[in-house]
């Protein structure tokens, strides 16, 4: 596209572009801990527009033409590394944008935080879009459809309460893994010999740990499943 051919390959761009796959599980993080309902909404709407990306990838599958890149200089060498491990397919819509603009949405409408953080978040999911373009890894159209999707999922698990098949799903799994691995074990017993306080200092413990946990999980899975 004409547009794409004005914008000009950025390499050092791809340290926004690299540091998204750290900054991500600390924003999920963040944003299921702004309520129980709230997560549930973002995270359906992570898993609902994943899936819609898989449909696409297989429907509809794109490709890009890179520019050659001069072997001088350490970012110059480092873009053509990621251009060798990163084939130039599963492109539209984007999932960098929409990963990073769907923890923006998860954080915009929310009272609870700063106000300064909010800006930042959005601040970095622009910085990421601008990113995929300045390192030639998508096309003006895949950014657009990525934000268009985080906001179009976010907008319609609620609606459609798909939200809530999600937590009822979620809650289920919760009970049968508690009824299997935790109730009768060695733990349980042991912990219940630990001090009220200390229990309750636990528990958020393992609380923030199986979020990280299912994050992660989730986060992989779906990125191995497209890449």
């Amino acid at each position: 596209p004409i547009l794409d051919s004005l914008i000009p390959v950025i390499p050092w761009t791809l340290s926004i572009y690299v540091f998204s796959f750290l900054y991500w599980p600390f924003q999920y993080l963040m944003c299921c801990r702004l309520g129980k309902d709230h997560a549930y909404r973002f995270l359906s709407a992570d898993f609902f527009a994943k899936t819609i990306c898989l449909v696409c990838f297989l429907v509809f599958p794109t490709t890009n033409l890179r520019p050659p890149i001069s072997e001088h200089g350490f970012w110059n060498q480092s873009l053509n590394l990621l251009y060798r491990l990163d084939a130039p397919d599963n492109l539209f819509p984007s999932i960098h944008c929409l990963v990073s603009w769907l923890c923006y949405v998860g954080i915009r409408g929310q009272h609870r935080g700063w106000r300064p953080y909010r800006l930042f978040v959005l601040g970095m999911a622009l910085a990421i879009c601008i990113s995929t373009l300045t390192t030639k890894q998508h096309v003006i159209p895949d950014v657009a459809a990525g934000i268009l999707l985080a906001e179009f999922s976010y907008w319609f698990v609620h609606y459609s309460r798909l939200d809530q098949l999600y937590a009822n799903v979620l809650s289920k799994s919760r009970w049968w893994l508690k009824s299997i691995f935790l109730r009768e074990t060695f733990i349980v017993r042991s912990v219940q010999r630990i001090p009220a306080n200390m229990q309750k200092k636990l528990r958020t413990v393992c609380k923030n740990v199986l979020i990280i946990l299912w994050l992660s999980v989730n986060f992989w899975f779906v990125y191995c499943c497209l890449y």
